[in-house]
């Protein structure tokens, strides 16, 4: 999709209206990679990819929840808020656990 101020505008404008938070930030990033590879000066390989990453924060008082996702139709935008509102609503004491786990995780790497 050829990301215009006008549709990024309006797909922004879609997530804070959905949103049931204090406060939410959304940010798009959008990308456009391509490549040709020549061998004997001919083409030998091409090839384009193209990719959004719509990045959702909701703040529920003084918690945060943060979802990222590619869907970006409106069932995707919609799970993406609801789900950074679910995550800002955890305990406390689950979100403890969860990290102790990551940073286990991560450092056996």
């Amino acid at each position: 999709m050829n990301w215009t101020e006008k549709n990024t505008f309006d797909l922004l404008s879609r997530v804070i209206d959905s949103n049931k938070g204090d406060e939410v930030e959304a940010t798009l990033t959008a990308q456009d990679y391509g490549l040709t590879r020549f061998a004997g000066n001919i083409i030998h390989q091409n090839m384009r990819e193209e990719d959004a990453i719509l990045s959702v924060r909701v703040a529920l008082g003084q918690k945060v929840g943060s979802y990222a996702t590619n869907q970006l139709n409106e069932e995707g935008i919609r799970q993406a808020v609801q789900r950074a509102a679910e995550i800002a609503d955890l305990p406390v004491e689950l979100l403890a656990i969860l990290q102790r786990e990551i940073e286990e995780r991560l450092q056996s790497l």
